[in-house]
């Protein structure tokens, strides 16, 4: 009898980004961890080359993605985006060298047709030392205390903003955290 081998979708998903941008060809392995307990990251990045093998690790959050509707807030005069992801905080764990939070949403949820592209993914990566430094910014508006969740908004694949968990009177572009545009520090790493 064959055990059962499980992937969470989005780990899947990740591990998917990442073969398709670091190839085999080029020395590039990802593994899984077998044990569904694996303290503080969920996959890993290899990299081997005739004088040595590096490895990197991921933690990947995950986040059903909301819609919203695009403008401007009256009350507040802040932007309103299409879709915003919602992520409970954590305790930054020392094991992973790299963050991914990631958003599922579907691109047009009023269609009642599938197609390929129905549903798309939105991946920010964080190293250690941003995501340390960053958890500790998500703060309640009303009485500046630590907050349980915090949220981007974005109408576009190409753009993030700190939406929820900052004091800030504008939502904080993050759009140079989005995965697709920071594989060179990825590869720094390696």
């Amino acid at each position: 009898m064959n055990p059962i081998f499980t992937v969470n979708y989005p780990e899947l998903l990740v591990a998917t980004f990442l073969q398709q941008h670091f190839s085999t060809k080029n020395g590039y392995s990802v593994l899984l961890p077998l044990s569904a307990q694996q303290k503080g990251y969920d996959l890993a990045l290899v990299r081997r080359t005739a004088a040595a093998t590096k490895v990197v690790t991921f933690q990947v959050k995950s986040s059903r993605t909301f819609d919203g509707m695009p403008g401007t807030a009256p009350r507040t005069g802040q932007r309103n985006f299409k879709h915003y992801m919602w992520l409970k905080t954590f305790k930054v764990p020392p094991e992973a060298d790299f963050f991914v939070l990631i958003g599922q949403y579907a691109t047009n949820p009023t269609s009642l047709k599938t197609t390929a592209n129905l549903w798309q993914s939105h991946l920010l990566l964080f190293t250690q030392a941003e995501m340390t430094a960053f958890m500790p910014l998500v703060r309640q508006k009303k009485v500046n205390k630590a907050d349980t969740h915090f949220g981007f908004g974005f109408d576009t694949t190409k753009e993030a903003f700190f939406t929820r968990g900052h004091v800030l009177p504008q939502h904080p572009d993050y759009s140079k955290h989005l995965f697709a545009s920071r594989q060179a520090i990825v590869q720094a790493a390696l």
